[in-house]
């Protein structure tokens, strides 16, 4: 008898607490809408690009000769290296 009065104690204590803790977590999520609605300012309007942005085709094809021009010497070296200590 004692335990079923326990069990129903321990039901009660947990169902206050999950309704407490869904009320704080209501009202920590309207406070910090109440918070970000004072904080947010509009200095200037967004511009747009009269150009628009896109990859630039020549450097990347420069940056692309570059790297493959390095990495084919070191090939070659590494190449002559490796026969060399045969």
């Amino acid at each position: 008898m004692q335990k079923n009065s326990f069990r129903k104690d321990v039901q009660r204590a947990e169902s206050s607490y999950d309704q407490f803790v869904k009320s704080y977590e209501e009202t920590r999520v309207a406070e910090s809408a109440d918070i970000g609605k004072s904080t947010i300012l509009i200095n200037s309007k967004a511009l747009v690009n009269e150009k628009p942005v896109g990859p630039e085709k020549v450097l990347n094809m420069a940056i692309a000769a570059v790297l493959g021009l390095m990495v084919s010497v070191f090939y070659v070296f590494f190449k002559h290296y490796w026969n060399e200590s045969k």
